[in-house]
């Protein structure tokens, strides 16, 4: 059973990892917590991309079935972060 429940938690962890040609965009964060009698984990995800406008941040958090979705930055950054996106996904293909 600990070794199901190990598992599950590392798929779990692995939900929140980008899509490889993402991965160049952001520095990514993944916390986790068991709060004792919850079987589903409770997680705190930030994902950073750094450009030329200033940090763009997207927060993400989860509380059993609630998912909380936060966007931060400029307007400027949030658009040079989008064309940056746009042209990995682009590349990759």
């Amino acid at each position: 059973m600990q070794r199901l429940l190990k598992l599950n938690q590392v798929r779990a962890d692995e939900a929140w990892e980008l899509a490889d040609s993402y991965k160049g965009c952001f520095l990514t964060t993944v916390r986790s917590a068991s709060p004792d009698g919850e079987l589903i984990p409770q997680y705190d995800v930030e994902y950073v991309g750094q450009v030329e406008a200033g940090d763009a941040k997207i927060s993400v958090k989860t509380f059993r079935r609630n998912i909380e979705v936060e966007v931060q930055g400029c307007d400027l950054a949030l658009d040079q972060l989008w064309a940056q996106m746009s042209i990995s996904a682009m590349t990759a293909s």
